[in-house]
């Protein structure tokens, strides 16, 4: 017992780091302004095929998608309330429910990940988080009321560590919470808070795309970053500004209701999401764009992609294709619904775009 303790604190550098720091950066971090020039969508992503879901499984919607190094596929239904896995061409096979663990919550799945080798992480609307093993077997899980103040909204790992993201709450300090791959609490550090903070208690972005893990730890966002910064400690980071970025001024109006403040929110660019591309190239995805950025009525969002290590230059893209998931060197988004031979509507498909990296000459 006491060698299995101590091997769940030996979790590497990436958790070390959370146990020790106090802090995500020096007191005075350099932070680099990077213009990422705008460029087709063509030029970064081609598509490369479309995987169709097993109709053995009624798939209502795909809400959340996460991609391990095998290409089996995590989709979260919200509809269904299931988070189902599929093999890389899209055999279902098994299904994970929240109820296994919590009976008694009405916390519904939003998001589904791979976890360590074959573990299982769901997370709830409500914060609410349930760990499986590749069998189903619950191993640990945290309802809403375990700890109110730190009800999870994003989550990713590390080799051996576990990374929750709490969800933002302005009386608490913010931090990204460590955990073994049992879910044993290793530390916290703290994380820098947002600039506006009825702004990111207004809106969320896409669920669970707050925090990603790349092969040097998590980084994070809020809605009004251009980017995102990891949660290790940093002398200086290179942050990248798209064309279509528009920074935001003040906070949304704190004094009215949450549908008051829509013209507000949506006045200036969100950053939506941040997907991992690979274990070194994040990829953030921004919504409400400005109008101009519109092209004959189609309503585009904007993709801005950056390699954590430099190994190409920043580029950003206007496309009317919305990301999924992504990993392995492609983004997933979500098609149609396959119209069966039997004259029925199926599962919506996958549909697989490959990442070019640019060339490292201007």
């Amino acid at each position: 017992m006491e060698q299995d303790r101590l091997r769940h604190l030996i979790v590497g550098w990436a958790g070390l780091v959370l146990i020790m720091s106090g802090c995500t950066s020096s007191p005075t971090p350099n932070r680099q302004v990077v213009e990422a020039p705008l460029v087709p969508f063509g030029d970064l992503f081609v598509l490369q095929d479309t995987i169709r879901l097993d109709p053995a499984v009624v798939v209502g919607s795909v809400d959340f998608l996460d991609i391990n190094q095998e290409g089996q596929l995590l989709v979260t239904d919200r509809i269904s309330g299931g988070t189902y896995l599929f093999d890389a061409l899209g055999k279902k096979a098994r299904m994970f429910s929240a109820d296994t663990c919590l009976p008694e919550t009405e916390d519904s799945p939003y998001s589904g990940r791979f976890v360590g080798g074959e573990r299982f992480l769901l997370v709830g609307g409500g914060g609410s988080v349930v760990l499986f093993d590749a069998s189903g077997r619950c191993i640990a899980s945290q309802s809403m009321t375990d700890r109110p103040m730190e009800w999870a909204t994003a989550a990713c790992s590390v080799n051996d560590t576990l990374f929750v993201l709490p969800d933002f709450i302005p009386v608490s300090p913010p931090v990204v919470v460590a955990y073994s791959l049992d879910y044993e609490r290793l530390g916290t550090t703290g994380i820098d808070g947002p600039a506006f903070p009825v702004l990111n208690t207004t809106s969320r972005g896409f669920w669970g795309r707050a925090m990603e893990c790349f092969d040097d730890g998590p980084y994070y966002k809020y809605l009004e970053w251009e980017d995102a910064r990891p949660v290790r400690p940093y002398d200086s980071l290179a942050q990248v500004h798209p064309t279509f970025f528009a920074r935001r001024t003040e906070d949304l109006p704190g004094d009215v209701g949450a549908l008051d403040r829509v013209d507000a929110l949506r006045a200036f660019p969100i950053n939506a999401g941040l997907y991992g591309i690979d274990g070194q190239t994040r990829m953030v995805v921004y919504w409400d764009l400005h109008e101009k950025w519109h092209i004959e009525s189609q309503q585009y969002i904007g993709i801005g992609v950056v390699s954590n290590a430099g190994r190409f230059p920043a580029r950003s893209t206007l496309s009317s294709v919305v990301p999924i998931g992504a990993a392995n060197g492609y983004i997933y988004s979500v098609g149609a619904n396959e119209l069966m031979s039997d004259g029925d509507v199926g599962n919506p498909v996958l549909i697989r775009y490959k990442f070019i990296p640019p060339s490292v000459s201007p």
